[in-house]
C-alpha cells in the first residue's frame, strides 16, 4: 500500500498499517485498522462493528484513493467529514484523533452510567487499567489516543 496524498499529492509515508502525509498531516486508514481502533476506544462494542458512513454532499472535487487512484466517496463518519473507498478511509489533519477521542468519551459516559446503575456490578474491566482517577477523563483519552498514534497527547 503506497501512493500520493489525496489533498496535496505529497508522497505518503507508511506508519504501521496506515499511510500518513507529513505535509498536510492527513492519514489513510484501512477499514480493518479503523474497526480495530474503534474497538480499542469503545471496547463495549461487541460482535460485528460496522463503520457507519452517511452520505454527504461536497462541492470539492472527489479525492483520489492513494491505493487505486479511483475517486473516493465523500461521506460522514458520525459528524466527521471523511472520504472513503473499499481500500480505506482518508482523514484530514487531526480528524482521526478527534473521532477516536469522541468514541472514547462516549464509551466513558456509558461506563459511568453502567457503574451508577450497577449493570456491571461496580466492576469496570477497562477503566482501572487505563484511568486511575488522578487525571481527568479527557486527559486519559488524550493519552490513550496519543499512544495509538505513537506520541504523548497528555502533556503540553
Amino acid at each position: 500500500m503506497s501512493g500520493a496524498c489525496p489533498r496535496d499529492a505529497s508522497p505518503l509515508q507508511p506508519v504501521g498499517k496506515r499511510l500518513s502525509c507529513t505535509s498536510c498531516q492527513g492519514v489513510f486508514v484501512t477499514q480493518d485498522d479503523l474497526l480495530e481502533l474503534v474497538r480499542t476506544m469503545a471496547p463495549d462494542m461487541h460482535g460485528e462493528v460496522k463503520t457507519p458512513f452517511f452520505d454527504r454532499s461536497s462541492k470539492e472535487a472527489a479525492l483520489k484513493c492513494p491505493v487505486c487512484s479511483q475517486d473516493m466517496k465523500a461521506v460522514r463518519l458520525g459528524s466527521m467529514p471523511v472520504d472513503h473507498c473499499f481500500h480505506g478511509v482518508w482523514f484530514d489533519g487531526q480528524e482521526l484523533q478527534r473521532s477516536l477521542q469522541s468514541l472514547g468519551e462516549a464509551y466513558g459516559e456509558r461506563e459511568t452510567l453502567r457503574d451508577h446503575t450497577g449493570s456491571m456490578g461496580g466492576h469496570n474491566p477497562f477503566m482501572p487499567q487505563q484511568w486511575t482517577g488522578e487525571e481527568s477523563l479527557g486527559q486519559m483519552l488524550k493519552r490513550v489516543v496519543g499512544s495509538i498514534f505513537g506520541r504523548d497527547q497528555g502533556r503540553k
